[in-house]
């Protein structure tokens, strides 16, 4: 029994670190410059100094991230199992499709009950067991 609560607490944290560095990555993927009208030469050459630092922070973070989100993967394989890298993968690419039509329409809201959805739901909870079979019944490497 105990072991199905460290499963599901496993699970519930691992759900929360892919999905918020794979957030990070993908919108930084998506990342891009702000557009104005130029009211006058100084400004356009101060806002578009500031869309350049804006762009190479950007691009920092982006890597950071994703070096992160590597670091992560690389961790649950090296002191658990691919069982665990396993699961992180079913969480990143059910999160996908939300991620994707999040960024499209720029809201979290709403969203069309298509196949894609549907498969990305499926693929976060079967994670679980997968989990669970990765902490319980696996032993570590």
């Amino acid at each position: 029994m105990l072991c199905i609560f460290k499963a599901f607490g496993a699970w519930f944290l691992l759900f929360l670190l892919c999905i918020n560095l794979l957030g990070q990555v993908v919108r930084g993927f998506y990342w891009r410059p702000i557009e104005f009208e130029p009211v006058s030469e100084r400004l356009s050459v101060v806002l578009g100094n500031e869309n350049r630092k804006a762009m190479i922070g950007n691009v920092v973070w982006t890597l950071i991230v994703a070096c992160l989100l590597g670091g992560l993967l690389y961790a649950l394989h090296h002191y658990w199992n691919a069982y665990l890298v396993g699961a992180a993968a079913m969480i990143l690419v059910g999160r996908m499709p939300d991620l994707l039509w999040e960024i499209r329409h720029g809201r979290s809201g709403p969203k069309g009950q298509g196949v894609l959805y549907v498969i990305g739901v499926v693929l976060v909870i079967a994670a679980l067991p997968v989990v669970w079979y990765a902490l319980c019944r696996v032993p570590p490497q």
